[in-house]
């Protein structure tokens, strides 16, 4: 049976899916798509349904999976806002042809066989069929805004260190280790230099292949670093829990608590918090967002896809999409967005719009 993935967030979790799948969004060091496939057996064809501009850059970032902006034939389809667990796969098993399953109103996936979808039509089709609602022992991880993937980061990469090898990397003699350094996972190729520490008590650290973490950086897990990377080479680099940093990136100044994808850039000083930033990035020297009102009161965001004002919580940063430039010394304030591929500086005090030259 062919088991289509369908984006049920790519609204709601732009800015950061202007230019990619919801498949392909990171949290915890895998990209969704990496917590959804496992859970389903060779029996299922996996296939990823999306919006048709998307469809190429897809292809290439999922060279194994088929990817399309419409289906016809029967397919369970899921919807990757929500991460299964073993429990709803089971329910999911025993679906029944055009039946869906549904957990607060929120259709998780469904068997449907009468005719095309698209990935604007998908949920009206499954609506009309059956409901049958999940009754789960623990509430699934659910995914709909950039702030929930900052919010499930940290426990979704002490959950994936279960399933990493022995440590392969380097660690200079003159680095410091503050907890078990069991806690620790190295890639091939990779080093921590003298003077680095590295800080496990709350929670692991994993360093992919090929990576190296300059001397005087402090980094305080759960904490993920991809391949490829250079953490403290232009600017000592604070990482803080909950930090998440994609393959090819450079790194420094002080991070808490954000997701920054693959290519991207911020290498200098400056505070970078709670935040999403999307792939081929650059974060000037002195850049900084605020993360948290000075009221200490709940943060209100106007989604910059939606319009929607939405309470998000207390601790609420930037999120930022794909190739978008910003500028030394710029000022963020609490969560704004800003669009695919702008050039911003100065104090950003409301969402920019993609494609937007505000230097």
């Amino acid at each position: 049976m062919k088991l289509v993935l369908y984006d049920g967030n790519i609204e709601t979790m732009k800015p950061i899916t202007y230019s990619r799948s919801s498949c392909d969004v990171l949290c915890g060091g895998k990209r969704i798509i990496e917590y959804i496939l496992p859970h389903f057996g060779k029996e299922f064809n996996p296939s990823i349904l999306t919006s048709k501009k998307l469809i190429n850059l897809t292809k290439l970032r999922n060279p194994k999976v088929s990817v399309a902006d419409s289906y016809e034939e029967e397919s369970l389809y899921y919807n990757v806002s929500v991460l299964p667990s073993k429990e709803m796969i089971e329910k999911i098993y025993g679906l029944k042809i055009n039946e869906i399953l549904t957990y607060n109103d929120r259709i998780v996936c469904g068997r449907y066989d009468k005719g095309k979808v698209t990935l604007e039509t998908i949920e009206k089709e499954l609506s009309k069929l059956k409901k049958i609602e999940l009754k789960l022992k623990e509430n699934p991880i659910i995914l709909d805004y950039p702030w929930d993937i900052v919010s499930h980061n940290p426990s979704l990469i002490k959950s994936n260190f279960r399933e990493i090898p022995e440590s392969k990397g380097e660690i200079d003699d003159k680095a410091f280790i503050i907890g078990n350094p069991e806690q620790i996972y190295l890639g091939e190729n990779s080093v921590v230099e003298a003077g680095a520490i590295l800080d496990v008590r709350e929670g692991p650290i994993i360093i992919e292949d090929n990576s190296v973490v300059h001397g005087h950086s402090r980094i305080e897990g759960p904490v993920y670093i991809g391949k490829n990377c250079i953490i403290g080479g232009a600017e000592a680099a604070i990482l803080h829990e909950g930090t998440c940093i994609g393959d090819v990136c450079k790194i420094g100044g002080e991070i808490e608590e954000t997701i920054i994808h693959e290519f991207s850039n911020k290498a200098h000083f400056g505070f970078l918090g709670h935040s999403v930033i999307g792939s081929w990035v650059n974060i000037g020297a002195g850049a900084t967002n605020s993360d948290l009102k000075s009221n200490y009161g709940e943060i209100k965001v106007e989604h910059i896809s939606t319009g929607e004002k939405i309470k998000a919580g207390k601790f609420i940063g930037t999120a930022i999409g794909d190739h978008s430039k910003i500028n030394i010394l710029t000022r963020i304030m609490t969560g704004k967005q800003i669009g695919y591929c702008c050039l911003v500086g100065g104090t950003v005090s409301s969402n920019i719009p993609s494609f937007t030259f505000s230097p």
